[in-house]
């Protein structure tokens, strides 16, 4: 297009770079005569523009041609590359055109259609640049917002601490410091921190509570903690529970009747008081008992035995034991720490017609220390028993058995030793005669055994030797069985109780019918001999107590026992 021969606003160089021939040479033509006119040919390289909208590729140059008044013969343009390829910079005179793809004026760019609020190049041919309200390519926001920092959106685990954060640790933990929302873990959000500095044991939010399961300091609840958690504990009084407290270990309130005695409150709850009885947590003491320490579990300790809490008396009484046939107990009485013994052995019995002629029990006694509530183990001595059918040429008599006191199961503390059985007269004085019960341990041999050492007494608890069952039992047998030797034949007599031996009883060597038994005792006494004519011997005896005074072959009949304190 020619122009109007005036400048029109715009200035061509004079100044201008040309290309001259093929070679590429180039000079610079300009001239200061304004009356010379001249004309200016301007190759560019690029596509051809005939309406001032870029096109792509290129082309045969265009020549504008300016004379000297300033008139060209076509307008002149430029081509210059845009954000979305090649636009042009117009210097023609025409007001810029937003959109039309050439940057023209104040224009900071112009992609033609491709403008827009959110592209490079907005609507108004402006920039599109973080701040300006718009969100351009490479920005997820663009507001005044703590969300939205240097046109990117705030984002919770992406290591950085963003505004509205109070951390952001980069990882997806929600049990450490920083929960996955970004904010500190705190006791109360509900978010167990397992793995934080301070870590928790519950976390049940706004559920945690001083009587709830979860502790408002994120502790689990627990019996001792001093808080009671309802629905579960009646009571919690912290380090001052106990069995013996208002509040039990157990966080239960204390009650009669729970088993466990409240002090200062109960005296007893339940089970056996020592000495007494428990009624509705109230100890009653048997009579004669007291409860002195007021120690709550150990019922009624003190025997006042006539006395009083701190002076007991000392309680003094006697009790006698004669033959039963059965083993007798007794209880020490409570405040009795001593007791004196006394027991007599049985006598043997006696062939008819003879009187006497058994041998007699011995006597032991001594003190023993007891306690009160000790049971002692009885057993009284039983005189041998006479034949059925005898007579001065024929029978023999029982043993008598021995008396013997023990403690507990096989504690012995006192043996009497009994006599022996008398037999027919035949060899005479003093052949037929029992022998006497003896202090000794061992026992006695029958009156054969003296002259023919042939039925020695029994020794340490053993029974009396003898190839009849004629021989003494000693205490290993009596202890298991205290019985005497049963009837053999018509003209034998039965043993004792207490293990006296048999009499007359077979095998023999010449005649069965004649042989005294031995007495019982700690040792047996023996029994036979040579054709059996001889009498029994006696057993021994045994004492465990102190200030012993004992004596052999002074008791008839029965024997006896006696307890005195």
């Amino acid at each position: 297009m020619r122009s109007n021969g005036k400048l029109g606003g715009w200035v061509l160089a004079l100044g201008v770079t040309l290309s001259c021939g093929d070679d590429g040479a180039q000079e610079t033509l300009g001239t200061t005569d304004p009356t010379v006119p001249m004309t200016t040919t301007v190759t560019t390289s690029g596509a051809p523009t005939t309406s001032g909208v870029p096109t792509t590729g290129s082309g045969p140059t265009s020549d504008a041609t300016v004379d000297a008044t300033g008139d060209a013969s076509s307008d002149a343009t430029s081509t210059t590359s845009g954000s979305t390829g090649t636009s042009t910079t117009a210097t023609t005179g025409t007001a810029p055109v937003c959109g039309d793809g050439v940057i023209e004026g104040a224009e900071g760019c112009d992609d033609g259609p491709n403008n827009g609020d959110m592209a490079a190049c907005k609507a108004d041919c402006t920039p599109n640049v973080c701040g300006d309200g718009k969100v351009g390519p490479g920005e997820s926001c663009d507001e005044d917002s703590p969300m939205c920092v240097d046109c990117a959106l705030v984002s919770c685990g992406d290591g950085k601490v963003d505004n509205g954060e109070a951390c952001d640790d980069g990882n997806a933990d929600d049990q450490d410091d920083c929960t996955n929302a970004c904010t500190a873990a705190a006791c109360g959000d509900g978010i167990v921190n397992l793995k934080g500095a301070t870590p928790e044991a519950c976390d049940d939010g706004a559920m945690n509570g001083d009587t709830a399961a979860c502790l408002s300091t994120c502790e689990v609840a627990s019996c001792g903690d001093g808080l009671v958690q309802a629905g579960v504990e009646g009571c919690d009084e912290g380090d001052k529970n106990a069995d013996t407290a208002a509040c039990l270990s157990t966080c239960k309130p204390a009650s009669c009747g729970d088993g466990f005695v409240q002090a200062g409150v109960e005296q007893c709850d339940g089970g056996a008081p020592a000495n007494g009885m428990c009624q509705a947590c109230k100890l009653t003491c048997n009579q004669d008992f007291q409860d002195c320490n007021m120690s709550a579990g150990d019922g009624c300790e003190v025997a006042l035995c006539g006395g009083t809490c701190q002076n007991p008396g000392m309680p003094k009484g006697m009790k006698a034991f004669n033959y039963t046939g059965q083993i007798e107990n007794f209880v020490v009485p409570a405040c009795v720490k001593a007791v004196t013994i006394e027991g007599w052995g049985a006598q043997g019995g006696d062939n008819p017609p003879l009187a006497g002629a058994g041998g007699k029990g011995a006597r032991i006694k001594g003190t023993f220390v007891v306690a009160g509530g000790d049971t002692l183990k009885i057993v009284v001595g039983q005189m041998g028993a006479k034949p059925a059918n005898s007579n001065v040429a024929n029978g023999g008599a029982g043993g008598g058995g021995g008396s013997f006191v023990w403690r507990g199961n096989n504690e012995l503390l006192l043996v009497a030793g009994g006599g022996g059985g008398s037999c027919l007269q035949n060899n005479g004085l003093p052949h037929y005669l029992g022998k006497d019960g003896v202090v000794a341990q061992d026992g006695t041999g029958s009156r054969s055994h003296d002259v023919n050492n042939n039925a020695p007494g029994g020794t340490a608890g053993g029974d009396g030797k003898s190839v009849t069952p004629s021989g003494g039992k000693g205490w290993n047998s009596v202890l298991v069985n205290p019985a005497g030797g049963s009837v053999c034949q018509q003209y034998g007599g039965a043993g004792g109780y207490g293990g006296g031996g048999a009499g007359g009883c077979p095998p023999n060597i010449c005649n069965d019918l004649h042989t005294g038994g031995g007495g019982g005792g700690y040792s047996g006494g023996g029994a036979g001999g040579t054709c059996y004519y001889y009498g029994g011997g006696g057993g021994g005896s045994y004492n465990m107590g102190a200030n012993p005074d004992n004596a052999p072959g002074v008791k008839t009949g029965d024997g006896q026992v006696m307890i005195t304190w």
